[in-house]
């Protein structure tokens, strides 16, 4: 008689989302939103961590002169049917549907005047309002495709999934979560990588740098 213990069955989705960020959660509020089964699964032990802490605390959510200028890629293009879809104005709306107060600052810049991890709790709560399932402290190691969709391989076992979204962000800030398993995930699925740099980055100069110049006769 083997003793070999039995793997566990795959568990079965209509969406898996791979991180959750701002990005993952809106997403899968709108997959669950649409009647799909969604679930999302984070590496880290808290959801969020990035955007908790975005704008000083007080969750810079959108600007009202966003435009596809604003952002640099390989096709120009790329970024205006996003923006059409979902301007600042629906997100502006959907915050304001949530009763968060907010501000205008300098150059159209839009403010939680609450702190950011409110905004956060709003996501996490539309999210399981619609259905949507968020499991933290669990990787997604490897995806691969079907013929049904794919099939993924997590640190807590298999999941079989119509559709996968990679929302794992960037190694930007790896304290609050940042790592590249999204950029090694897709790789694996045969897309291209444009090798990413630091778009902000702070500047470190030593105390006797910002002393007032002497005067010159």
């Amino acid at each position: 008689m083997s003793n070999a213990v039995p793997s566990p069955a795959p568990l079965r989705t209509d969406v898996l989302v791979a991180g959750a960020g701002p990005a993952g959660l809106m997403c899968a509020r709108e997959a669950a939103g649409r009647g799909l089964r969604v679930l999302v699964l984070e590496q880290s032990p808290l959801p969020g961590r990035k955007l908790a802490v975005s704008g000083g605390g007080k969750a810079n959510f959108s600007n009202r002169r966003i435009s596809p200028l604003h952002y640099r890629c390989g096709d120009p293009a790329f970024c205006a049917p996003a923006l059409k879809a979902f301007s600042p104005a629906v997100m502006e709306r959907l915050v304001a549907a949530w009763g968060l107060p907010t501000e205008e600052r300098a150059h159209e810049q839009l403010f939680l005047t609450v702190p950011a991890r409110n905004l956060l709790h709003c996501l996490l709560d539309d999210l399981r309002a619609r259905g949507g399932e968020l499991r933290l402290r669990q990787r997604v190691l490897a995806v691969r495709r079907t013929a049904d969709g794919f099939d993924v391989a997590t640190d807590n076992g298999p999941v079989l999934a119509r559709a996968v979204v990679l929302a794992a962000g960037s190694p930007a800030w790896p304290q609050a979560g940042g790592s590249n398993a999204g950029f090694r995930l897709a790789q694996a699925l045969g897309h291209s990588l444009v090798p990413p740099f630091p778009a902000l980055t702070p500047l470190l100069l030593p105390p006797e740098s910002l002393a007032a110049p002497a005067p010159t006769s």
